[in-house]
């Protein structure tokens, strides 16, 4: 990937997780929400999300309602995640 792409999708992923973390501080988030950002905070630097780093994140942020093969499942559903491999997944759009 060139690296002024490279540099702008990192500049568009700091404003919307500082966006996020502002959010998530004044409303103290919904459960929709922070599954969410669990996901996002689960995901690597190449983009990739695994069911071993979302039940970590999960566990941090104490989010028990769902497994993170449910949560997986509804992004996938609603088209945010596409399936690279057996327990691996790539985001295919950002919420705003």
């Amino acid at each position: 990937m060139p690296s002024e792409i490279a540099n702008d999708i990192h500049k568009r992923i700091q404003t919307k997780d500082k966006k996020s973390a502002a959010y998530m501080t004044s409303n103290a988030g919904n459960n929709h929400s922070r599954a969410i950002q669990a996901m996002r905070d689960a995901t690597d630097h190449a983009g990739i999300l695994t069911i071993e780093s979302l039940e970590k994140e999960l566990s941090k942020m104490d989010i028990y309602q769902n497994t993170s093969h449910h949560l997986i499942g509804q992004a996938e559903i609603e088209g945010i995640l596409l399936r690279n491999g057996p327990e691996t997944w790539s985001w295919l759009q950002q919420s705003s």
